[in-house]
């Protein structure tokens, strides 16, 4: 006798949630009837944290949990996203307690794909040989971190939004959810803004640093257990020769001490941001500016005080190119903060059975992409070991009522600053 398949309502596209569906539907026992529906008209959504033209994939991680889970990913990453993943090596320079637990623990997953570095000297071979190198404080140390590396972002969002439209899934742009459908006391769907009804059987929140303003007050309030925060982020263009230059021997170079990281060049733009708590928006909706879809130069501005810190952090690593006039772009990449940087996977209290959140990336989930979703699955099938159902619960025993998530230690600054639209300015051509 066969039976109806589970309709499941999924609210946004970004990797939490597509990741969520292609688990659902490749590798559950259970049948599921998936729709994913976003708000923006083009899908990978430009303006998401996940569509982007590089992300750090790493395992070197404080928490032992994430530090496992990402060692898993970059298994998966080789054998299943191998077009994507580019196992550069992670250079990881710093002394924080964050650093050394996170040596620690590369340690402890793959000794031999880590090399310790104790000065300035053993670091600067691990760096581009033909370009002028940094300035390295006397008493930096690190390590290097062969098995790691960076991910083509927007082409890995493509080819996953294939493979589950290849399985029977379907995800449909342009489709803005405004509010929740609640029947007999219980979720059972979602409106859009064009006013059309989707009934469901199970509704997952996957909306990323948009869920609080979509989802604030009420019987929700998610507001009171994640915050959206803008980060900045500078895209160099590079000509052929700085291509080559900057990408012999280039590591991702991820520094724990100063938050400034940096990657390889990728298709002539080289990456560079700043890892801190970033900004706030006033009315908890993100602000992205205007920008051109897929287009690897964004126009969005930044805080004007954003431009001389991220010059600061391209000097620290590539000085070269922190002086001459030349392209350059930036975009504010919209982070979901949850109480130390913890996922948010779990059943909301006022709606236990048909409501689950999958969010609360805190700008570590990209990395995630192989195997975040299963993590959604295995607590939806009350799989998930206890303590990873804990530390990713919704009502987080350590954030009290009121209160405003911490970052998590990995992350500099930690003070949030507001977003003063005001105080928003563009790149001069020279950074």
């Amino acid at each position: 006798m066969s039976t109806e398949p589970r309709k499941v309502l999924i609210l946004g596209a970004g990797v939490f949630g597509l990741g969520t569906a292609l688990s659902l539907l490749t590798e559950s026992k259970e049948q599921f009837a998936i729709t994913v529906l976003d708000k923006a008209e083009v899908l990978p959504a430009p303006d998401a944290a996940s569509t982007d033209i590089s992300k750090i994939v790493r395992f070197d991680y404080e928490d032992r949990d994430y530090a496992k889970l990402g060692h898993e990913a970059i298994s998966e990453w080789k054998q299943h996203w191998r077009g994507h993943y580019h196992e550069c090596g992670v250079l990881v320079l710093g002394s924080t307690p964050y650093a050394l637990s996170s040596l620690d623990n590369a340690l402890a997953l793959a000794p031999d794909s880590v090399v310790r570095l104790s000065n300035p000297s053993e670091i600067y071979p691990h760096l581009p040989p033909n370009v002028p190198r940094p300035s390295l404080a006397p008493n930096t140390q690190g390590y290097l971190n062969r098995a790691g590396g960076w991910a083509a972002a927007r082409p890995a969002m493509i080819e996953l939004l294939e493979r589950i439209r290849a399985a029977g899934g379907h995800v449909l742009a342009g489709k803005e959810a405004t509010e929740l459908v609640w029947e007999g006391g219980e979720v059972r769907g979602a409106r859009t803004k064009d006013g059309e009804t989707w009934k469901a059987d199970l509704v997952i929140i996957a909306t990323g640093a948009w869920t609080p303003g979509l989802l604030k007050g009420g019987k929700i309030g998610a507001e009171s257990r994640m915050i959206a925060t803008g980060q900045s982020v500078a895209l160099l263009s590079l000509n052929e020769e700085e291509v080559k230059a900057y990408g012999e021997n280039a590591k991702v170079v991820l520094n724990f001490d100063t938050g400034h990281y940096a990657f390889p060049p990728n298709n002539g733009i080289a990456k560079f941001s700043r890892h801190h708590a970033g900004y706030l928006s006033a009315d908890l909706i993100p602000y992205t500016g205007e920008r051109v879809p897929g287009a690897a130069i964004s126009s969005a501005p930044l805080p004007k005080e954003m431009y001389d810190e991220l010059r600061g952090g391209i000097r620290s690593v590539y000085p070269g190119l922190a002086g001459p006039e030349r392209q350059w772009g930036t975009r504010l990449c919209w982070y979901t903060d949850a109480e130390n940087g913890d996922w948010i996977i779990d059943f909301h209290p006022s709606s236990p059975r048909t409501l689950l959140f999958a969010t609360g990336g805190s700008g570590h989930a990209f990395k995630f992409l192989p195997n975040l979703g299963r993590q959604v699955r295995l607590r939806l099938e009350g799989a998930l070991p206890e303590h990873l159902e804990e530390k990713w619960a919704f009502n987080k025993a350590s954030l009290k009522d009121g209160a405003v998530p911490v970052v998590d230690a990995s992350r500099v600054d930690g003070g949030r600053r507001l977003l003063d639209l005001n105080g928003l300015g563009m790149a001069k051509a020279k950074l």
